[in-house]
């Protein structure tokens, strides 16, 4: 075991700790990623958010410039889908650290490795293929399960996701094509 090293207690520390190892292991899963941040001298917490934070800023970096909309927020989640926390992206160390250093590493192995792996992304890709044009696309927040999520945490984040996407919709003068009674198949 290597002594702590107070150095990397920063945000900025665990991003670009994890960008170097990205670089060199990379595919690499989330968990073993973490685990070698924390061997690293990384304390836990720092490690975990350092990833999901690099996972969607770089993911989010890649998609810069189609004209999607992100939202602003993220929330944390138990395995249930209770809400542990909330905030806005801009707002977190990790997340701003990991904007800061995208350029450095957007065209190395470790941005290529965890940029597409971003849920956002994957959802982004997903409409694409089935026709949605980029600059049409609105995204809700960003969730994180700490945990693997159970069927009920699944339902609840669906359940925030339509909520959000609903009243984000009503802001427009639109009603979900979801919500919309079957027989009113002329509406817009």
């Amino acid at each position: 075991m290597q002594p702590y090293n107070h150095a990397l207690n920063t945000p900025e520390a665990a991003v670009d700790t994890l960008a170097r190892l990205l670089d060199a292991r990379a595919p690499i899963s989330q968990s073993d990623a973490v685990d070698a941040l924390i061997a690293a001298g990384i304390p836990a917490e720092i490690a975990d958010r350092a990833y999901r934070f690099t996972q969607i800023a770089w993911g989010r970096v890649l998609l810069d410039g189609l004209g999607i909309g992100f939202a602003p927020d993220y929330m944390f989640l138990n395995p249930h889908g209770k809400v542990l926390e909330t905030g806005l992206l801009d707002d977190d160390p990790c997340y701003q650290a990991a904007l800061k250093l995208a350029p450095t590493y957007r065209q190395a192995p470790a941005f290529r490795a965890i940029a597409p792996t971003s849920s956002e992304v994957n959802a982004i890709n997903s409409m694409l293929n089935q026709g949605s044009k980029p600059e049409n696309l609105q995204l809700t927040t960003a969730f994180f399960f700490l945990g693997d999520p159970s069927p009920i945490g699944l339902t609840r984040v669906r359940q925030l996701i339509h909520g959000q996407a609903k009243t984000e919709l009503a802001k427009l003068g639109k009603t979900p094509k979801w919500i919309r009674p079957w027989w009113q198949f002329w509406k817009p």
